[in-house]
């Protein structure tokens, strides 16, 4: 069953927030999620929340398969490092090269949507543009005699 376009916005918006939280550099993550256990909030937040909202955003169409291989391979790697004790720390988020990728990741991503709806937007205008352009000429040249099509792609 289709979700609701409300409720994909909402999901959209939330996933977005969550890869914005874990590109952010170690300092700022402190400071949003201060009063946490930093690095298992952020990690709780993507696996958790973030991924479950990648699930249902790549089976409505709102992600690509690319954009969603790249959120799992963040998640992968927030698995990986649970094993390690070490890197949970407020120190590790300044210095372990896990959260550092994780980051580069989630920037990668972040680039990716951004991308993406500046790419629907200008299709979408380019596609109105492209209606009034056609209803301009046909108002210019309206003998029925004259006919031919104008295709933008």
């Amino acid at each position: 069953m289709e979700k609701d376009i409300e409720e994909i916005v909402q999901c959209y918006d939330r996933f977005v927030d969550i890869v914005k939280e874990i590109s952010m550099n170690a300092k700022e993550q402190i400071i949003k999620l201060k009063g946490t256990i930093i690095a298992d909030e952020l990690a709780s937040d993507f696996s958790e929340i973030g991924m479950m909202y990648a699930k249902e955003l790549l089976e409505n169409e709102w992600l690509t398969q690319e954009q969603y291989t790249i959120a799992k391979s963040i998640d992968e790697m927030l698995v990986n490092m649970s094993e390690r004790k070490e890197l949970w720390s407020e120190e590790a988020l300044f210095s372990a090269e896990e959260w550092e990728e994780c980051r580069k990741k989630g920037k990668l991503l972040l680039e990716m949507l951004y991308d993406l709806i500046i790419e629907e937007a200008l299709s979408y205008s380019v596609a109105i543009i492209g209606h009034d352009v056609i209803d301009e000429i046909n108002i210019l040249n309206p003998l029925p005699y004259k006919s031919f099509s104008i295709s933008f792609s």
